[in-house]
């Protein structure tokens, strides 16, 4: 049976949220000395949807309406797609409309997929 671009990246994305969540649902939560359950360094993930503001190799700052942006690491083993195709960190332009999974570790938040939904509306050029 063949898929089609869609269909694979939602399998995929199926895939990768039950690799993710899975090991974090299956392990206990550490106990500290109290009885009180201590705060893992990863949580589960997290999403985010909005405009690109700033996009570098590093990382991207996602607007949020009636939110804080949202400052997202980027990492050699994120996913990024554009327009359902595989694309690299250097795809991602400034205004992008995007959706992102991501974990946050340690505080950071740490892109786990990067899915462009829509590209940014080019400048209008001035008339002459």
């Amino acid at each position: 049976m063949r898929m089609g671009a869609s269909g694979w990246l939602v399998g995929m994305t199926a895939l990768l949220l039950a690799t993710v969540k899975a090991p974090v649902e299956a392990a206990a939560t550490p106990q500290g000395e109290s009885g009180v359950p201590e705060t893992p360094a990863e949580s589960a993930p997290g999403e985010v949807t909005g405009a690109v503001e700033l996009a570098s190799p590093e990382g991207v700052r996602v607007s949020v309406r009636g939110a804080p942006d949202v400052h997202l690491r980027m990492k050699p083993r994120t996913i990024v797609t554009v327009d359902g195709q595989m694309a690299s960190v250097s795809d991602i332009q400034e205004g992008d409309q995007v959706r992102a999974l991501y974990r946050d570790v340690q505080g950071q938040p740490i892109a786990i997929l990067v899915e462009v939904t829509a590209r940014a509306r080019p400048a209008p050029e001035k008339a002459k």
